[in-house]
């Protein structure tokens, strides 16, 4: 529950700094893009 958002179930802040390192370096790995979309 820490890592999704209660009212929404969407990942939040926390797991996207924990995955975000692995994220791009899959990315790179497969040659695609990779885009984050911060909301405020």
């Amino acid at each position: 529950m820490a890592k999704h958002d209660d009212l929404t179930g969407l990942p939040n802040r926390r797991l996207l700094k924990e995955q975000f390192p692995q994220m791009v370096e899959e990315t790179k790995a497969k040659g695609h893009l990779l885009a984050v979309y911060f909301i405020y």
